[in-house]
């Protein structure tokens, strides 16, 4: 997991798996940049390989958190398996999900 910041954008880069174990890293990383102030807050699942159900609760928890701080959470979710976790859990609808890093960051 890697993060940056830049023009009012922050962006949490996900690679490999989030699961049980590795959740919390991803919620550390949003909290994190969360408390920045920043108004946008972008995660790329591009190069993520698996996500199960507790990465989706984070990825809710990001998103009520930065709607709480008057921001958006953005999620990078190309077509692929990751994205039928969002609809199997029914997340889709909630959470903005773009094709690009570009799309989600504009």
């Amino acid at each position: 997991m890697s993060t940056s910041e830049g023009d009012g954008c922050a962006v949490v880069s996900v690679r490999g798996e989030v699961d049980l174990a590795t959740a919390p890293e991803l919620r550390a990383a949003i909290c994190q940049l969360a408390s920045l102030g920043h108004p946008r807050l972008v995660v790329d699942l591009t190069a993520t390989a698996f996500l199960d159900c507790s990465g989706v609760r984070v990825l809710v928890g990001g998103l009520t958190l930065m709607r709480a701080a008057g921001g958006e959470l953005r999620v990078v979710c190309p077509p692929s398996p990751i994205r039928r976790t969002f609809r199997l859990t029914s997340t889709d609808d909630l959470i903005p999900m773009f094709p690009s890093l570009a799309a989600a960051s504009a």
